[in-house]
């Protein structure tokens, strides 16, 4: 049975995974080297919507799911602490591990950490894995200090996770949101676990704003991460994605189609998953995809770029914000803010509250002082089209 092998979803696993192997082979040496005892280094991987930072966390997650590794994953939204995130994450793993009449005494320490962990966000100290913990000790982490509590309850963990022989990776999806105390605890726990050599990994994912957000939050983060900055495919790369996932159905693209897709979308792999899922749609039954069907699927591609894409992050602006946001696309994708506060007859000063929301909202960043850019691609070209309707 044939199948649109085309994915474009927010955070989709692409059935191709192209461009990105140097990513997954630093990972897998991570592993590999957190195996034979050597001490972790922590991984940031940074860019803008669309490029496939969620796909590649989740394909590394796989890796470690295939190592038999505790693999957490969490994705942070606005008025969800660490503790929240990473308690509901933990559960999964720890009841495996939460038998009646329990008696190691590793065992026992990691549940009973978690759980009064657990019991400082709200649960009133009475979640125990379905087990009894009364007369067992664990670390405190319900001190309320984030920093030691995420700490206790990680290396508490992580040494369950040892004595059966894995590690533990912690996974953070859109972790530029994280407020700047949950994210100097993560930069916290990654220091200490390199230090004293723990076998836990931490991956964080976000926008292009990451690592600007970790500095803030702690001086020493710049030199403590790997930073991956995952941008656009190559022409190579981006013809990868968009034919592998068809040759797995014995479907091909003409030369000439290949190339008008990979110019059209710019090598961004969101776009190329959209415009193969609606040719895909289009002619579900053909061998082959040449350039005429590909000018008739155009319309339906657009649509439901404008219309998911752009259209769900310019919904979230305000009337002011979008104001700020057509004055800045008629740069392009970078701007300065002095231009945009003389586009719009403003003095900076005015501009500034504006530029800090929509930095907060995830619409721009920073690119250096004075200047920002659109988090994501292409977004000049939509505000143009709702400036000619």
């Amino acid at each position: 049975m044939r199948f649109n092998p085309y994915f474009p979803g927010a955070g989709q696993m692409p059935s191709y995974l192209s461009g990105r192997d140097e990513e997954l082979n630093m990972f897998r040496e991570e592993i590999t080297k957190i195996s034979f005892g050597l001490p972790p280094r922590a991984m940031a991987l940074y860019g803008l919507r669309g490029v496939g930072k969620t796909a590649l966390l989740l394909k590394m997650r796989e890796i470690a799911k295939e190592n038999q590794w505790m693999a957490p994953l969490m994705e942070v939204t606005f008025g969800k602490s660490i503790r929240t995130l990473l308690s509901d994450a933990l559960d999964e793993y720890l009841l495996e591990y939460a038998r009646p009449g329990l008696k190691d005494r590793i065992v026992g320490t990691a549940l009973k950490t978690a759980s009064l962990f657990r019991a400082s966000v709200g649960n009133d100290g009475v979640w125990s894995f379905g087990i009894d913990l009364s007369d067992i000790s664990g670390s405190n982490a319900a001190s309320g200090d984030i920093d030691n509590d995420l700490f206790k309850v990680m290396r508490d963990t992580s040494l369950l996770a040892k004595k059966n022989g894995i590690g533990l990776a912690i996974f953070i999806d859109e972790a530029q949101d994280l407020n700047k105390e949950d994210l100097a605890a993560i930069s916290t726990l990654a220091h200490k676990a390199g230090q004293d050599s723990l076998p836990i990994l931490v991956v964080l994912a976000g926008l292009p704003s990451l690592p600007k957000v970790l500095a803030d939050s702690k001086s020493y983060a710049e030199r403590l991460y790997r930073y991956c900055s995952i941008g656009k495919l190559t022409e190579n790369q981006a013809k990868a994605a968009l034919i592998e996932p068809a040759a797995g159905q014995q479907v091909s693209f003409d030369e000439d189609a290949e190339q008008y897709i990979v110019k059209q979308t710019g090598g961004y792999p969101y776009f190329i998953q959209e415009y193969g899922f609606h040719i895909w749609k289009a002619f579900p039954n053909v061998e082959n995809f040449h350039l005429d069907m590909i000018y008739s699927a155009e319309k339906e591609v657009a649509q439901a770029l404008d219309q998911g894409f752009f259209k769900s992050r310019w919904d979230r602006a305000s009337q002011g914000q979008k104001d700020f946001l057509r004055a800045m696309s008629q740069d392009g994708e970078t701007s300065f803010v002095s231009d945009i506060a003389a586009r719009l007859d403003k003095k900076l000063s005015a501009i500034s509250p504006v530029r800090a929301e929509l930095i907060k909202k995830g619409l721009i960043y920073q690119v250096a002082p004075g200047k920002v850019a659109f988090t994501v691609p292409r977004m000049e070209d939509f505000i143009s089209r709702q400036l000619e309707v």
